[in-house]
């Protein structure tokens, strides 16, 4: 598999430094949480180490704040939508010049990665399918179905062919109206950053979640593997609501489903997963996919990429790949099944 350097803390992916990290004494190391809401979701981190380890804060929310700018779909001032607007007025308001290098290292990074995961997984993860996500999250909340012509329109625009790197690295368009959305990876990504802020500080043993995409390193308080639970996936079901528990060490997971989030059109129940390669929501035996890789980007990546590919297909790109296992939760014969590969 490529290697990619995913996360470069403190150098090129936020240009900032991290303060405080390191102490000449050395009190005693206990288990510290941190918690909140951020980049439209909330964030829980429980990690092994004295009060001058770790991060802080001030630290996350700054961090969030960068990520926000370089990669929302939802901040009118971020660089993804400036370039889904093919607009340069956000470099023209001075307060955004701060942003700039972390903004173009962002966005390079997600689109080396985007690349090499929609080619992966034959187009079904694909960022540069971002009108279409917007037609659908438009019409669909209304109840209404996208007309056919609209998502013919959208679809010749769709595809990482659609891009070419200038020699910064940047992207650029072939097609002017393509719209980008990482929203499939982000959360992800986020974890990633985190986990590399904690390594950087001395911590090994720690759990990064945010938004439901985890990242667990060492072991937990009760000096055991991590285990995480993946939730039965039926509309209504809660937090409590568990179908399976996953042990994990030294790796991330990220699990993706309709059952929580979907579009009621008529007498009709269409989940919110879309095929990047049709233009419609995926109907198949999957009704959850959880993937594990070392990276919590790419574990965020492959499980939108599984819900769209179904079973078989998705059993395959894991059994190929000695990076990624998964597991997945499908329907057979009216009931819930689940099956782990590796």
């Amino acid at each position: 598999m490529k290697q990619f350097n995913i996360i470069k803390w403190g150098s090129v992916y936020c240009p900032f430094l991290i303060l405080g990290l390191f102490a000449c004494n050395q009190p005693k190391q206990t288990w510290n949480k941190l918690e909140g809401e951020a980049i439209g979701t909330t964030y829980h981190i429980t990690y092994y180490g004295n009060a001058d380890e770790g991060v802080t804060k001030a630290q996350l929310d700054s961090l969030f704040d960068w990520i926000n700018h370089a990669l929302s779909t939802y901040q009118e001032n971020s660089m993804i939508s400036a370039f889904n607007a093919n607009s340069d007025k956000i470099w023209k308001i001075k307060s955004n010049m701060k942003y700039a290098y972390s903004d173009v290292q962002h966005m390079i990074n997600m689109l080396d990665m985007s690349a090499y995961l929609s080619k992966q997984t034959g187009g079904a993860f694909d960022p540069t399918a971002g009108a279409l996500f917007e037609a659908w999250e438009v019409q669909g909340k209304k109840g209404v179905m996208p007309d056919s012509n609209l998502i013919d329109s959208i679809l010749v625009r769709v595809g990482m062919d659609k891009l070419k790197a200038m020699p910064n690295g940047l992207p650029q368009y072939v097609d002017s109206l393509l719209q980008l959305n990482f929203n499939a990876i982000a959360k992800g990504y986020t974890v990633d950053i985190i986990g590399d802020m904690l390594h950087a500080s001395g911590v090994d043993r720690f759990m990064v979640e945010v938004g439901g995409e985890v990242l667990c390193m060492g072991q937990n308080p009760d000096n055991k593997a991590w285990t995480i639970g993946v939730n039965k996936p039926e509309i209504g079901s809660d937090a409590q609501s568990i179908f399976e528990v996953i042990e994990l060490e030294d790796k991330a997971l990220a699990t993706s489903g309709n059952y929580r989030h979907f579009y009621q059109i008529g007498d009709s129940i269409l989940g919110h997963t879309l095929d990047p390669r049709s233009g419609y929501p995926v109907n198949n035996e999957l009704r959850s996919a959880t993937a594990i890789h070392e990276a919590c980007s790419f574990a965020d990546a492959y499980a939108t990429a599984f819900m769209v590919l179904g079973l078989d297909s998705s059993k395959k790109i894991v059994e190929q790949d000695t990076t990624l296992s998964a597991y997945f939760i499908y329907e057979e014969a009216g009931g819930l099944k689940g099956v782990f590969v590796e």
